[in-house]
């Protein structure tokens, strides 16, 4: 990409670092996004249950 960029001239480089750029941000966001999504469903029930468990203890110290 970038040996065809530099025989085209300077406009074409920098249009192409552009397009490398966002293509890169891209695939790094959608990445990050996918792990934090896993992360989160297998969490989920976790911190569910922890805080009804939280929740039920106090109950019972009141009572």
């Amino acid at each position: 990409m970038w040996r065809n960029a530099e025989r085209n001239g300077r406009r074409t480089a920098w249009v192409d670092f552009v397009f490398e750029t966002f293509f890169a941000l891209c695939i790094a966001h959608i990445i990050i996004l996918f792990i934090f999504e896993l992360t989160l469903l297998d969490l989920y029930p976790f911190f569910t249950l922890y805080l009804t468990d939280n929740n039920e203890a106090k109950q019972v110290k009141r009572a």
